[in-house]
């Protein structure tokens, strides 16, 4: 069965857009845990330079870890989360009903308080990462999707290339989601759990041959077009 170079070009697409998607698809899950008493250390966000910037933050938050790709800590033993995320100006906007905005900062989760004992998991420097939620719902969620190598850290968890996904999720969020005038989220308190995955080090998912075939096919296609407006323009 012979094949357009137009249907090569396409299925070739296809193989890269494949690819691309690979990388991002097989991160693996190496960190759950969720609140243990959201009452007693809720996380909140304050206002700063003039409610321009919001800063959402959660000090020696009392955490479970109920999954881990290491060994898992004590029964019954308490994890300790810190972390502190602050706006970046003017990047709050509503789309489609939900409240978005970017943020930067740093996150760590510990046997200890303040960062002490033994480092389950934590940000290799700042990271960035998006907030959004519906207008007014309590729901929030912090997330960040990357192939950027070197972003976490752990004393636990076997090398880990590259990270790939944060997902904090806030939720009983008082008051409701939403930005105020300046555009920048409200501040508010809220419980929080979250989920991390990445790919560890020596565990890096191959592409499908099939993938690379089609991708071979689209270079075989771009090369036929490029040769073709060649001959036409001579």
């Amino acid at each position: 069965m012979l094949f357009s170079r137009k249907a090569i070009l396409s299925l070739g697409l296809v193989g890269l857009f494949s690819l691309c998607l690979n990388s991002l698809a097989f991160a693996d899950t190496i960190l759950v845990f969720g609140q243990k008493n959201p009452s007693s250390s809720p996380v909140s966000s304050t206002l700063i330079h003039g409610n321009k910037q919001t800063v959402i933050s959660g000090t020696n938050v009392a955490v479970t870890i109920t999954q881990l790709a290491g060994p898992l800590p004590p029964a019954n033993a308490t994890e300790y989360l810190n972390f502190s995320f602050t706006s970046v100006l003017g990047t709050g906007i509503v789309a489609g009903g939900q409240a978005l905005e970017e943020l930067t900062g740093t996150f760590s989760i510990t046997s200890g308080m303040n960062d002490t004992g033994t480092n389950y998991l934590s940000s290799n420097g700042t990271i960035d990462v998006e907030a959004s939620g519906p207008v007014g719902s309590s729901n929030l969620g912090i997330n960040l999707n990357t192939d950027v190598a070197n972003l976490f850290t752990s004393s636990v968890i076997g090398g880990l290339y590259p990270a790939h996904s944060v997902s904090l999720s806030l939720a009983t969020v008082k008051p409701v989601v939403g930005l105020n005038s300046h555009g920048t989220l409200n501040a508010f308190t809220a419980s929080v759990a979250g989920n991390f995955g990445a790919s560890p080090t020596g565990n890096q998912h191959i592409p499908e041959p099939s993938s690379f075939a089609l991708l071979g096919l689209g270079l075989v296609g771009l090369a036929a077009r490029a040769l073709r407006r060649r001959a036409i323009a001579v």
